[in-house]
């Protein structure tokens, strides 16, 4: 699967689930062989919740390499997608909180 399936998984995503799931999904489809190339800070791991994929978005982003390395691509392909997956949990937790912040409040009887 190219990377464009992808991110049209993550903005068909309605849920923190989804995005988990498909950036787990994403990470396992990829080659073993190039993923053992990449420094271990920079490498898979499975997500569990919005803080994992933010945390491993950032260690990507943050990793410095030298456009001569051979796992640049990689490492850039995947700190965007996770970076992209990163911002769609934060459009999900805001359309959430819309839209319990405008539901109507129940009284409570006394």
């Amino acid at each position: 699967m190219t990377a464009d399936p992808w991110r049209e998984r993550l903005r068909a995503a309605t849920t923190e689930s989804d995005v988990i799931e498909a950036a787990n999904k994403y990470l396992a489809s990829l080659d073993p062989r190039q993923l053992a190339m990449l420094p271990l800070r920079c490498r898979p791991r499975v997500m569990h919740c919005a803080h994992d994929v933010s945390s491993y978005a950032f260690d990507l982003v943050g990793h410095y390499c030298d456009k001569m390395d051979p796992s640049a691509h990689l490492l850039q392909s995947l700190a965007t997608f996770l970076t992209d997956a990163s911002i769609r949990l934060s459009e999900i937790v805001s359309d959430t909180n819309a839209r319990q912040a405008t539901a109507p409040r129940h009284k409570l009887a006394p």
